[in-house]
């Protein structure tokens, strides 16, 4: 493992966890966190306890965590901040198996769609 990799073992353990709840088809308990991406139980539950609590993460009573709104609150401010027609284009240029397609960029302006 590089110097690189062994820094801030708590942060990119979060970032799994959050990719995890992401692709799962159901929003997990903790079990099945800390069985699909082979940590302590006691890791995941103090992980998982401070991500609810920063809103990264919702708990669910009995059927699992799923993301949190605070995600949505830095993803909006991500779009506000970057010109979208510049990022589609940067997006279209390293995506060379789309270039046998017509890619069209649609945005919603109020009600209109652009």
């Amino acid at each position: 493992m590089s110097k690189s990799q062994d820094t801030v073992p708590a942060l990119r353990r979060a970032v799994r966890i959050l990719d995890m709840v992401k692709a799962s088809s159901r929003p997990p308990l903790a079990a099945d966190v800390a069985r699909q991406l082979d940590l302590p139980r006691s890791t995941v539950h103090g992980l998982l306890a401070v991500m609810v609590e920063l809103g990264l993460l919702e708990k669910n009573a009995s059927q699992g965590y799923r993301l949190g709104t605070r995600l949505l609150d830095w993803a909006g401010d991500v779009t506000e901040k970057r010109d979208l027609v510049t990022e589609f284009y940067h997006v279209l240029e390293n995506r060379a198996d789309l270039d046998a397609f017509t890619v069209t960029l649609t945005m919603l302006e109020g009600a209109e769609v652009v």
